[in-house]
């Protein structure tokens, strides 16, 4: 039985809950919507994936199961968990056209964790009794529509009023998910968190007092708790709006300042109360997906092969909505320090994927005659609109480009190599006014080990240079006397032997490496070292490579 998820008034989106036994001759299960009018013994067509707005039975209703809850703690979910915890898979896509994918992809991004960020989050799930269809028979307008036969004329009448099969059966539901979120600018911040941390906050979401939580922060430094950001995300499904929209949120913090963001933890007792109070009420028990039955399976009159599937158009949907996913996630991820042009190239990605989507649904459900030219279309769509490569502290990963512009900045002290006026040469003393460099060298990308010239304009640019500051400075050249440098990947990062925007490289020129001197007097001066520079503790030989719009 395949399901499809459930889009709520808050969230649009699904949760799946407890099977309560479903006869093995079910077909599919379909997203149900607050607004669809859609009840049992409505018509339904499998090869189509469309709810008919016709009745071909009679049935009569019966409640089934108990209600039932249960609440757990979970540590770092992933996107694609939560996808699964909420039922959400590209089958959703493939079936049914009114599935809001990029809500429910943006719902279940905002409660995971990336390798830049910890996640504590509490669910909250209820299961409430199904509704389903009993004394099953035809209707009179069924009757009309019988075809009598088996002939093919008799079978596609009754496909176009009564599909082939019937909502034999509703499942309600509702939850809650409240997510605590870390978040860090690197992974040496984030290895630096305690366990004792952790702890407290999982603590906290199980109903802890936040002293705990609060008296591990005081142990950590006063810098890196500013550079530790804090998140609340609290999402749920069914309930009253009214105390519902009190409590879906998100609550932004940093791990100086954390009380608004732990308070938002403090009142979840209140607010998932106020749910369960409010889910007495049968009205706001949310109806999260319909299940069909074939007719053949209990009515010997109906037709009894089933509607040809449309399967390639289902495939090439689900590639679609898969690559549709990585650039959401892309979207998602991509806070800063990329260019401008990512998201918007992004955006572009999103909606020629969408429309694509949406027309080979349309084709699945009007049987159109250009299905061949539509997946094909849609096979070079996936191509031409892949996710850009982005790690999750938003920064482009494309390789670059020989002849870009790019900057580079020390790891040291995080400001960029400027030229210096007063000195005739290039240091690393600001954030202000970085120098944007011209790659000049061999190939269509930079490769790993790459000798290039870097050039700022056509008069000056990076070049031990010996005279400006003292012995084994870097300063001041004019083309076209620049030497040449070699830029080595410093973390293994490069992909087929590219080095990718935004990577940590090594700058090296004859036998000596660029390194940022870290205190005193010479703070942020650039010097030629003869010293190893893969020791790990050799971040001053670290430069970030960007590409410059």
């Amino acid at each position: 039985m395949k399901t499809l998820g459930y889009f709520s008034f808050i969230l649009l989106i699904s949760t799946s809950c407890s099977d309560i036994s479903s006869p093995s001759n079910s077909k599919d299960t379909i997203s149900a919507l607050l607004n669809d009018t859609h009840k049992l013994g409505d018509a339904y067509r499998s090869d189509i994936k469309k709810i008919l707005p016709n009745s071909c039975i009679t049935q009569t209703p019966a409640l089934r199961g108990n209600t039932k809850s249960y609440t757990k703690i979970e540590k770092n979910l992933s996107m694609d968990k939560i996808l699964e915890e909420l039922n959400i898979s590209s089958e959703v896509s493939a079936k049914v056209q009114y599935v809001d994918i990029k809500a429910s992809l943006k719902v279940a991004r905002s409660h995971s964790a990336n390798e830049l960020e910890e996640s504590y989050t509490l669910l909250w799930k209820g299961d409430y009794p199904t509704q389903i269809a009993e004394g099953i028979t035809w209707s009179e307008f069924g009757k009309r529509h019988l075809p009598g036969g088996q002939d093919a004329a008799g079978k596609e009448n009754f496909a176009q009023f009564c599909g082939d099969e019937f909502v034999y059966r509703v499942n309600r539901a509702a939850w809650m998910m409240a997510t605590l979120k870390l978040q860090f600018s690197s992974l040496e911040d984030k290895a630096s968190v305690s366990a004792g941390l952790q702890a407290s906050l999982s603590n906290v979401l199980g109903g802890e007092p936040v002293a705990g939580v609060k008296n591990e922060i005081s142990k950590i430094d006063e810098s890196l708790q500013k550079r530790i950001k804090v998140s609340v995300e609290i999402s749920q499904m069914g309930g009253d709006p009214a105390s519902s929209l009190a409590a879906a949120k998100g609550i932004q913090c940093d791990l100086s300042t954390p009380d608004k963001c732990l308070n938002e933890i403090v009142n979840l007792p209140a607010y998932l109360a106020d749910l369960k109070e409010s889910l007495k009420n049968e009205k706001y028990i949310s109806v999260y997906s319909f299940e069909t039955m074939p007719y053949a399976t209990i009515l010997e009159e109906a037709p009894s092969e089933p509607l040809p599937a449309a399967d390639s158009l289902n495939a090439a949907i689900n590639k679609v909505w898969l690559q549709l996913k990585n650039n959401i996630v892309v979207k998602q991820n991509a806070s800063g320090g990329h260019p401008a042009s990512l998201l918007d190239q992004v955006e572009v990605n999103i909606k020629a994927l969408v429309d694509i989507r949406d027309r080979l649904v349309s084709c699945i459900e009007k049987a159109c005659a250009s299905a061949d030219s539509l997946i094909a279309e849609a096979d070079g769509a996936v191509i031409t609109h892949k996710a850009p490569d982005v790690k999750p502290d938003g920064m482009d990963r494309q390789c670059i480009s020989m002849q870009s512009r790019v900057t580079l900045k020390s790891v040291e002290n995080d400001n960029y190599i400027s030229y210096n006026e007063n000195y005739e040469s290039y240091s690393a003393e600001s954030r202000l006014n970085p120098s944007k460099f011209s790659l000049i060298g061999d190939g269509v990308t930079l490769t790993n080990n790459s000798q290039v010239l870097l050039h700022e304009g056509l008069d000056r640019g990076l070049s031990y240079y010996g005279g400006a500051r003292g012995g084994y400075s870097w300063g001041l050249t004019y083309y076209p006397q620049a030497e040449k440098v070699q830029i080595i990947d410093a973390n293994s990062h490069s992909d087929g032997g590219c080095i990718k925007n935004n990577s940590e490289v090594f700058l090296k020129i004859g036998d000596y490496y660029v390194r940022t001197w870290q205190s005193g007097d010479w703070k942020g001066y650039l010097f030629a070292w003869d010293s190893d520079p893969r020791n790990p503790s050799y971040d001053s030989h670290k430069f970030v490579i960007s590409v410059v719009d």
